[in-house]
């Protein structure tokens, strides 16, 4: 098989890639924490950033929009190594809202170096998967 094919088949299959977590947690608790500042703050951001939400309607097109911030010299120096800042702007819309039963954010993703942006799903939220 020729190097080309196989970069094609290797790209085909990671875009299909789906990954859920189940949590010890009721409905209503995942549910705050993607629906309210507090709760979106608390978690979304990986170890060594920070969330800052400025904005987020809770309902069938609402926008989320915050702000991913490096919070440690750590990550403040990978960031800078690679060129890029230490806060990145995201926005998202919630396509998708049912209460305590099914939540889907389309977020821009605009952020990855060399990856033309594209606006994408988080994956949908359903009680007992949600976050991690």
């Amino acid at each position: 098989m020729s190097e080309k094919i196989e970069s094609a088949t290797a790209a085909a299959t990671r875009s299909k890639i789906v990954v859920e977590r189940t949590y010890r947690a009721s409905a209503e608790e995942l549910w705050e924490l993607w629906t309210t500042k507090e709760g979106f703050e608390s978690w979304w951001a990986p170890e060594g950033f920070h969330v800052e939400v400025h904005g987020i309607e809770s309902r069938v097109n609402g926008t989320l929009h915050y702000d991913m911030i490096a919070d440690t010299p750590e990550m403040v120096a990978v960031l800078e190594e690679m060129g890029r800042p230490a806060m990145t702007v995201a926005r998202g819309r919630f396509s998708e809202f049912r209460p305590h039963e099914r939540l889907v954010l389309r977020e821009m993703i605009d952020f990855v170096p060399g990856v033309k942006p594209r606006a994408g799903p988080t994956p949908p939220c359903r009680p007992g998967l949600c976050p991690g």
